[in-house]
Formats: structure tokens, sequence, C-alpha cells
């Protein structure tokens, strides 16, 4: 007879000290740890795919660093009874929210919308195959579409090879019911509104300054120094010299040799990814020097500039030959 409390006994106190584990388990996953100056506004794009089942969607989350454990969230799921009732399709989830509010957001259903962050510097090819992941468009869509649709409707787009260059990288609310058209154009508009601006500043190719400025967006981090290695850009271009920018070697092995500065004179014929304003304004306004030479420190990515060949030879063997 005295069996029966005791065990009634155990397994009480085990809840009680149970229960406030499972309740910190329950709270938002080490994702939000993990961002830098962090937000109520930091998001990340989750997908869940018609027929996935419970366990696969709290391992992705857990691997996503969205929970804190994806047996928990299994467990929560099953004590409320939503283990069946999780609807695929595109979320954006908040790094604070907490296991509760997910499975809240998958009961509901996906919106109809994405907003997705492009950032400076990616590819066409890139930026289509992280909408194509996302859902927004298939993949090849983006890449594929024929620029001379929309020559008419965007001057700067007339006798350009692809949409590189023009895909401004910013903050894009996407409806994932539109056609790549209007993707496109909603890239080609903020392009419009935000750069063009600045690339009409003076007589200026459009195409020249974005080519340049997609170079140095891939090859400089920090600002003024973009704007040094412009100046190198512009002396080395006046002196008849090739570029040698590393990028296009990299960029060429998928686009033709014809993108690579270290086989061709002047400019590749154009872009080479889509800059942002920080790296159009330095193509524009490039800083006077004698410097004619330049590389990243292996270590810090401080850019060390040279001003002759036998200079620039020493840096190399200093800082790229240990």
């Amino acid at each position: 007879m005295k069996i029966f409390p005791t065990i009634l006994l155990i397994s009480v106190t085990l809840i009680i000290l149970w229960f406030p584990y499972y309740l910190f388990m329950l709270g938002p996953g080490p994702a939000q740890e993990q961002v830098d100056d962090f937000t109520a506004t930091s998001t990340l794009a989750f997908s869940i795919a018609k027929g996935t089942g419970l366990s696969q969607v709290a391992q992705s989350l857990e691997d996503e660093g969205l929970i804190k454990s994806s047996s928990i969230f299994k467990l929560y799921n099953l004590f409320t009874g939503n283990a069946h009732l999780l609807k695929p399709g595109l979320y954006e989830i908040n790094l604070s929210s907490s296991t509760p509010e997910i499975v809240s957001m998958f009961v509901a259903g996906p919106p109809n919308h994405a907003r997705v962050v492009i950032q400076e510097g990616l590819t066409v090819n890139q930026i289509d195959e992280r909408l194509s992941q996302l859902g927004i468009i298939k993949s090849g869509q983006l890449s594929s579409f024929p620029v001379s649709d929309l020559e008419a409707d965007y001057d700067f787009l007339i006798g350009q090879r692809s949409f590189e260059g023009y895909l401004f990288p910013d903050t894009y609310d996407f409806s994932l019911s539109a056609d790549p058209e209007e993707i496109i154009r909603k890239f080609l508009d903020a392009f419009e509104e935000k750069a063009l601006p600045l690339l009409s500043v003076g007589q200026v190719s459009i195409s020249k300054m974005l080519t340049i400025a997609s170079m140095i967006e891939k090859e400089v981090p920090d600002s003024q120094e973009r704007k040094i290695v412009s100046g190198i850009i512009q002396n080395r271009l006046r002196e008849g010299m090739r570029l040698q920018i590393d990028v296009t070697s990299i960029y060429a092995k998928i686009h033709g040799p014809a993108y690579d500065t270290y086989k061709i004179s002047g400019l590749p014929p154009g872009p080479i990814a889509n800059p942002g304003l920080d790296s159009i304004e330095a193509a524009m306004f490039p800083e006077k020097t004698d410097y004619f030479f330049y590389i990243s420190h292996p270590e810090t990515k401080e850019t060390i500039f040279s001003k002759t060949l036998l200079e620039h030879q020493e840096k190399i063997d200093q800082f790229l030959k240990r």
C-alpha cells in the first residue's frame, strides 16, 4: 500500500523539477544569440515541403538554430495535438520566436509573400539560386529571362548582355504568386530609384561604371580602400596595363575568358556581380594616387598598396608567401 504513494511522490517531484527545463527549452533557439546587433526584426526563411513529417521539420529547425531541441519541439506538438496540423509552405521566422510561436505559425499556414535580403556582390546566378530555394521562382527563370523584353521600359538595359549589375542589392517583399518578370521589375525599379541618380552624374558610361563597381565590390570590403582601388583601376587603364583582378578569373570560369582581366586588356564586357551604392560611388569618384598595385592581407583583409612592381613583389613575398 505504501508503494503507490511513493511512486506518485517521485513522479510529481520529477515533473516539478523537469517542468522549468521544459519551459526553458521552448524558448528561442541559438540562432538569436549568433546575430550581431540583434533586433526583433531579424528573420530567417524556412520552408516545409509537402509530405514532410514532424521529425524532419523538427530536425531542420534545430539545424537552423531556430529551436533548442527537436525532441522538445516534437513533444510540444504531441501534447498540444498539432503534430499533424503543420502546413507546408515558405515561412519567415523571427529569430526571437519561441517553439509555441513557431508552431502557431505553421498551423496557421504560410503567408503569400516572402521578405528577402539580397546582399551586395551576388551574381545573377546566385540571386536566381537564392530565390528558387525560397520557392519564389523556379531555378533558371531569372538568369534566363531575356533582357531585350524589358529594354523598352528601362533605357539603361539597351545593349546589355544580361541583368548582371542591374539587380540592385536591397531588401525586397516578393509575392509568392509573382511571375519572373514582376520579380525582375522590382529589382530594376530599385536600381532606377537608388543607383541610377548616382550613375547619372557627369558624362559616364553606366555599363563601364557598373563593371568597375562590381569588381571593387568583390575585391575590397573597406569603403575608403575601395576608392583607392578604383583609382588604381583608372591608373592601369590609362597606362594600358592589364587589370589582373582575381575575381574576374573566377567569374570567367562560368561566363567565358572575355571576363578574365589576366587574359584581356581593358575592362570585361560587363559587370561581374551586382554592386551596392558604396562600390558604385567608389567607381564614380576614384581617389587619385600613384598606386598601381595592391594585395589583400590574408588574415586582416586589409588592402596593401604599392607604387611599383618591385615594391608589389616585395609585399607578396612578405604577406602571401609565408
